[in-house]
């Protein structure tokens, strides 16, 4: 059983929280999802203006089938 714990990924895609210098790379995209799911956290919160946090996460999902995650996601109106 997983714990409820989301990640957010605005900051996947764009400069993001009181500093915004940087927006993360793939490769710590990466470390970050497979840190998270290793203990237990499977669900993402994600949304179409997030930049390119989608791209991100779904290069993470399609090279990780066999994981099993829960996608929050936003629609713009």
């Amino acid at each position: 059983m997983f714990n409820k714990i989301c990640i957010g990924s605005v900051q996947f895609g764009l400069k993001y929280g009181l500093i915004k210098r940087h927006k993360a790379s793939y490769k710590q995209v990466n470390k970050i999802l497979q840190n998270a799911y290793k203990n237990k956290i499977n669900y993402i919160d994600t949304a179409s203006n997030y930049g390119d946090s989608e791209t991100k996460i779904s290069k993470y999902l399609k090279n990780k089938p066999k994981e099993k995650w829960n996608i929050i996601t936003k629609i713009n109106k």
